[in-house]
């Protein structure tokens, strides 16, 4: 063999060595990422928005909640009541569905 071969031959094997370590690396990536989210929905009870919503509710004097939702905590309560049947999902035994309170407040 030449020394023109070995280098093309040794240029291709290091081209495929840094292909397959850059595909273990994204691998490694996407699978860290899916468990994180997985983690985030199933602390959604725990640290869900509902929470916030009525303790800022609570709290009426400081503003937050109108600062939050751009509206007072009646008119809040009465475009829920209105529109809350509509926009609410079916719960599945998978997971729980994302309460009309929620949704409103998104």
């Amino acid at each position: 063999m030449s020394s023109d071969e070995e280098m093309v031959m040794l240029a291709a094997a290091s081209f495929i060595f840094i292909n397959e370590e850059e595909k273990k690396k994204e691998q490694k990536t996407k699978k860290s990422r899916r468990w994180w989210v997985t983690h985030i929905f199933k602390q959604r009870n725990r640290l869900g928005g509902t929470k916030l919503l009525r303790s800022m509710q609570l709290e009426e004097a400081t503003g937050q909640f109108k600062n939050f939702v751009r509206m007072s905590a009646e008119d809040f309560e009465l475009l829920l009541n209105e529109v809350g049947p509509i926009i609410a999902k079916q719960e599945t035994k998978f997971r729980k569905s994302i309460t009309p309170t929620e949704r409103l407040a998104l």
